[in-house]
């Protein structure tokens, strides 16, 4: 490893793993007021308000991200005005058409989950899809500059602020319904856009028409992301989505308590996904797909080295993590929770093989893959849940899960030979190398 490669992996793991950790951070913070500020149906309400407002910013995102970073990485002066040019035109169309969609939903879904008010969340959701259209772009463009120590300091705006505006709620004792929270997020978001437009300033081109051959290249790449966004992103919301329609908000709101938890994992694997992703692209670009072997497998042991320890630990002590947490009235989650942490184990192996498909410029077998494992899901939770009720979606999810795996391994292995049992070797000897960074900066001397 060049030293150049090295100074890009510690610089940008360190940044995108305080982003990824002040999210977490703030958002388990935000949860643990609001699960004692809302009564168990209001919360299971904002459950499903968030995941829907998730599933359309990450949907939307995915569309250009991926692809606007594999070109924009290796492209200069006019190409570079164009990509850029292509995506904010890109982006309106979309965004314009998620609010139509969250609009024509509003009605069938507030029937569907039995929350008249939902109608009133799916407007607000609508209006802030606007300003999520420049902050989309800058998250994207600082992502391919690789500069993410801006991108970490725009997350710590609109999550601190956000965790901010809560801890005030609950010190002050004030009542809040759903739907003020929603504004309240929107307005944090359309603030948070205005920083983030002035970070990536310098990265900006003249706005102009869009170039046809940039556009077609977008899109045609673009497609096959979005879909597996969206795949994906329903696919981890399902459970909670047939939970409400087939038992109550209720048990919704169980299941997240068992989710947050579980998302202690999704800050390393996050963290390390984002790093990947653009240096693996322009890996790929430079030295062909075969480089992306090694790269592969030691990114995923990086990740396992860090949930086993977690998955072990919270399995011993998942009841009174429950209680401490949530509270008594959230016991039910213990069982559910046990369960999804098999998902600790397998997340770096899915997580990691839709990134490394993109990167080679195989976004539709990506795409493929998660209908796949939307599907299974969608049957298997409908058939659990209602013969097993709660715990029914956690083992729809787990088996779902595990099945995606290995599909996904065997496509990844036809295109780079990878080896899925190394990620573990790599996983144990990160351990003594861990040892010797910590003893060194702990013993040096002073």
């Amino acid at each position: 490893m060049s030293g150049s490669d090295k100074q890009y992996w510690i610089s940008s793991g360190f940044y995108a793993l305080l982003q990824r950790g002040s999210e977490f951070l703030f958002g388990f913070g935000g949860f643990y007021l609001l699960v004692r500020v809302l009564s168990k149906e209001d919360f299971g309400a904002w459950v499903l308000y968030i995941t829907l407002v998730s599933i359309f910013e990450m949907s939307r995102a995915g569309f250009l991200q991926n692809g606007l970073i594999k070109y924009l990485v290796k492209a200069e002066g006019e190409a570079y005005r164009n990509y850029l040019n292509a995506s904010w035109w890109l982006n309106g169309g979309i965004t314009l058409l998620s609010a139509i969609l969250v609009l024509s939903l509003a009605q069938p879904l507030a029937a569907l989950w039995r929350l008249p008010d939902f109608v009133s969340l799916c407007t607000i959701l609508a209006i802030g899809l606007l300003p999520f259209v420049v902050f989309t772009q800058t998250q994207i463009v600082l992502q391919a500059r690789m500069d993410f120590k801006a991108i970490f300091r725009i997350s710590l705006l609109r999550q601190g602020l956000f965790f901010a505006l809560i801890v005030g709620l609950y010190l002050a004792d004030q009542q809040v319904g759903v739907a003020q929270l929603a504004w309240m997020q929107t307005g944090v978001l359309s603030l948070a856009t205005a920083y983030a437009f002035y970070e990536a300033r310098s990265h900006w081109r003249p706005f102009g028409k869009p170039s046809v051959q940039e556009s077609k290249e977008l899109l045609h790449f673009g497609k096959f992301v979005l879909g597996t966004n969206l795949a994906s992103m329903l696919n981890n919301s399902l459970d909670k989505f047939v939970l409400g329609a087939l038992l109550s908000p209720a048990q919704v709101a169980s299941n997240n308590v068992a989710t947050r938890l579980l998302n202690f994992i999704e800050v390393p694997i996050n963290s390390i996904a984002t790093v990947v992703f653009p240096k693996s692209a322009e890996k790929a670009a430079s030295e062909g797909v075969a480089a992306l072997k090694n790269i592969f497998e030691q990114s995923v042991g990086a990740m396992l080295s860090i949930t086993l320890p977690f998955f072990a630990g919270l399995m011993l002590m998942a009841e009174p993590v429950v209680l401490v947490v949530a509270g008594s009235e959230y016991q039910d989650a213990v069982p559910f929770l046990r369960a999804v942490l098999l998902l600790a184990l397998l997340k770096p192996y899915d997580r990691q093989t839709g990134i490394f498909l993109d990167a080679i410029g195989k976004p539709q077998i990506n795409l493929y893959t998660v209908l796949f494992s939307l599907a299974v899901t969608f049957g298997l939770s409908w058939w659990f849940i209602q013969s097993m009720g709660f715990m029914g979606a956690a083992w729809a999810l787990v088996v779902s899960v595990a099945l995606t795996v290995v599909l996904k391994q065997w496509v990844l292995h036809r295109y780079l030979q990878t080896q899925p049992l190394n990620a573990f070797v790599y996983a144990v000897k990160f351990y003594p190398q861990l040892w010797k960074v910590m003893r060194r900066k702990l013993f040096r001397k002073g």
